[in-house]
C-alpha cells in the first residue's frame, strides 16, 4: 500500500534491488544478518562473526551514503533514529574500504542494540555461519588486521 519493495537474497532479487537504487528508491537493509560464507569477519557484540556486505556494496557501486535507521519504542508509539550518514571512501583498496564500512555499519548496530537491548527482536541465527567457514578467511583477517592496524 505505500509502496514497498522486497527484495530477498540472491542474483536476480539483486538485481531488482540494483534497478530500484537506479530508479533513485531509498533501499533498506537488515544489516544485522548473517553474511554468511561470502561475509567478513567482524566483532559484534563480543563474539566473530560474518557481516554482509550488502550495505558497502551497494555505497561502492553507487555512491550513495549509508544510512542507518532505528526504530525504538516510547510510551504512546514509536520513535525513528535516522544517525549521521557513512560513506563509501574509495582509497583504491578495495577489501579495505569495503572492510572499513562494513565494520563501521556494524559497530553503529552494535552500539544501538546496546543502548536498547530489549527491543533487538532477532530471529535468525547470527553467529550461524562459524569464522573458519567463511571464504578466503585467512586473507579476509589479513585484511582486518591491516586496517586496524592503520587506525
Amino acid at each position: 500500500m505505500v509502496g514497498l519493495e522486497v527484495f530477498a537474497r540472491g542474483g536476480s532479487e539483486m538485481r531488482g534491488a540494483a534497478q530500484a537504487m537506479k530508479a533513485k528508491k531509498l533501499l533498506g537493509f537488515l544489516a544485522d544478518q548473517d553474511g554468511w560464507y561470502q561475509g567478513l569477519p567482524v566483532m559484534f557484540l563480543g563474539q566473530e562473526s560474518s557481516a554482509v556486505t550488502g550495505p558497502a556494496s551497494f555505497a561502492k557501486k553507487f555512491k550513495a551514503p549509508v544510512v542507518p535507521v532505528f526504530a525504538s519504542r516510547k510510551e504512546k508509539g514509536h520513535i525513528v533514529h535516522i544517525l549521521p550518514p557513512l560513506y563509501y571512501e574509495d582509497t583504491g583498496d578495495v577489501e579495505k574500504d569495503m572492510f572499513r564500512l562494513t565494520e563501521a555499519t556494524v559497530k553503529i548496530t552494535e552500539d544501538f542494540i546496546k543502548e536498547h537491548p530489549d527491543e533487538w527482536l532477532w530471529f535468525q541465527h547470527r553467529w550461524n555461519t562459524k569464522i573458519h567457514e567463511i571464504v578466503d578467511i585467512e586473507h579476509k583477517l589479513q585484511v582486518r588486521e591491516a586496517v586496524h592496524e592503520e587506525q
